[in-house]
């Protein structure tokens, strides 16, 4: 298929898309540096607004000051995550990236889908850099990722641990030939693997990712939403590429899940040209999130009665 607007053939951005993911994937830093307790959650640790890496500064938008762990997450600091990123080296990043199968499809739409990059253990053994750790450790460089992948990885830290293997529908509901309707279930909560990290260091980055929306200093605080306890985090990635106004494009994200005591919903909401996740991002996962709020336990949400003909069967979505 063919956008009617463009030229461009129309592809499942959410499974197909590869992106920088930006600084979302402090969420994985931040969890291996607690769990390998390289980071000591109280500890401060003093930022000067970039970060000096050979000769070329990296740029903090946090600002120069004392961060510890929550607020060096809610502020988005560069400078403490590429200080504690290099203090975990690539093999230990890598490994938390494969916990979540980064670099690998999901399996939801195999003909729809892309496994992104994510480098190898033997990749970083060989022609790695420190600038290349430095990179990877606030999501830019030798990273691309999905849509889709991003949800997973939110799941999985929402949830306390688990890695689920996503699917689309609860189930289908197929109309026979003599009228009556058969549920046809789609297998339940299958479980792919397990973040190896402990309750307490899985609670301390749920605690900062609520920081990230409830703090009124907080990256994602635009998703705010008075009585509803939502987890996030903001995500800005520089590229390589241009648009038509000669700007450099930035990948912007938000990941998040809701409600923070009981969660049930992960969002993830990407602007492949967006300003920044605050900005960009942010707002739409509120509005998301407003709707999603009043609804009932999607495991007691009855099916739809549209039904759609395939073939000799009908099933309703």
């Amino acid at each position: 298929m063919i956008d009617p607007k463009g030229s461009l053939p129309l592809f499942n951005r959410a499974t197909y898309g590869r992106y920088h993911p930006g600084s979302i994937f402090k969420i994985m830093i931040g969890l291996a540096g607690l769990e390998s307790r390289i980071i000591d959650p109280e500890v401060e640790f003093f930022g000067q607004g970039y970060f000096p890496m050979r000769g070329r500064r990296i740029d903090d938008t946090a600002g120069a000051g004392y961060f510890n762990f929550e607020r060096a997450f809610y502020k988005s600091s560069n400078a403490y995550f590429i200080h504690y990123g290099l203090k975990l080296g690539p093999e230990t990043i890598v490994d938390y990236g494969n916990q979540i199968f980064l670099g690998k499809e999901t399996g939801l739409l195999p003909a729809q889908e892309t496994g992104g990059y994510f480098p190898s253990k033997q990749t970083v053994r060989k022609g790695w850099h420190p600038g290349d750790t430095a990179n990877l450790s606030i999501g830019q460089g030798k990273i691309d990722v999905t849509p889709l992948q991003m949800a997973v990885m939110t799941s999985a830290v929402a949830n306390g641990g688990t890695v689920f293997w996503p699917r689309i529908v609860a189930g289908w509901e197929s109309m026979m030939p003599n009228g009556a309707s058969v549920f046809e279930p789609e297998p339940e909560g299958r479980i792919r693997g397990r973040l190896r990290a402990s309750p307490q260091s899985i609670e301390i980055l749920q605690k900062a990712m609520l920081a990230d929306v409830e703090n009124r200093n907080g990256s994602g605080s635009i998703c705010r939403i008075p009585g509803y306890l939502i987890g996030g985090k903001t995500g800005t990635a520089e590229t390589s590429f241009k648009n038509s106004n000669g700007r450099r494009i930035k990948h912007t994200w938000f990941v998040a899940y809701a409600p923070h005591e009981n969660p049930r919903y992960a969002v993830v909401v990407l602007d492949s040209e967006g300003l920044s996740g605050r900005s960009s991002c942010a707002p739409l996962a509120k509005i998301v999130f407003t709707s999603l709020k009043d609804l009932p336990n999607p495991s007691h949400i009855e099916p739809r009665k549209k039904v759609f003909t395939l073939g000799d069967n009908a099933r309703s979505l």
